[in-house]
């Protein structure tokens, strides 16, 4: 007999939209453009979370508490600290950035291709993919380590049994 996914409820619809509505809005508020991805990111995790069942639950859950952690703690930079957001984000997006461009022009076929990579246009995809990887790192980890501590936690508990 097969198991029945897991129906999306009126309730978990409600605060999907929610959700959506709150992080589009601290976007707007808060950020510039390059953290738009991690955003979506995470709505598809949230989405994730709520059709999973069992382990894979848990990595989602861990997975959406580590990248708004990560996001959390990147607001309260903004907020708190007297640093602009270009100077706080030039302190890890400069040299990453750089290196990112250097190497694409780098392994560029042609000289078409070259001159494409060096576009403003080419260039802010570059940032978007340079500032998205931490906090996709952080949420990847921050799911495997959810599930690798729920399972160590079982295996203590299964000792303890026995």
């Amino acid at each position: 007999m097969s198991e029945k996914p897991p129906q999306l409820t009126i309730a978990r619809q409600m605060l999907l939209v929610v959700v959506i509505a709150v992080d589009v809005a601290l976007l707007r508020f808060f950020f510039a453009s390059r953290v738009l991805l991690i955003f979506f990111t995470l709505q598809v995790g949230l989405l994730c979370w709520l059709r999973a069942r069992g382990t894979l639950r848990l990595f989602w859950i861990g997975f959406e508490v580590s990248g708004l952690a990560f996001m959390a703690a990147l607001a309260c930079f903004y907020l708190l600290a007297h640093l602009s957001s270009d100077r706080l984000l030039a302190l890890y997006w400069k040299p990453v950035f750089y290196f990112a461009l250097e190497t694409l022009v780098r392994w560029a076929p042609d000289p078409e291709t070259r001159r494409r990579i060096l576009t403003r246009e080419c260039q802010t995809v570059i940032l978007e993919v340079v500032c998205f990887v931490p906090p996709l790192l952080a949420s990847l980890m921050g799911g495997g380590l959810t599930v690798a501590f729920a399972r160590s936690m079982a295996g203590l508990r299964q000792r303890g049994r026995g």
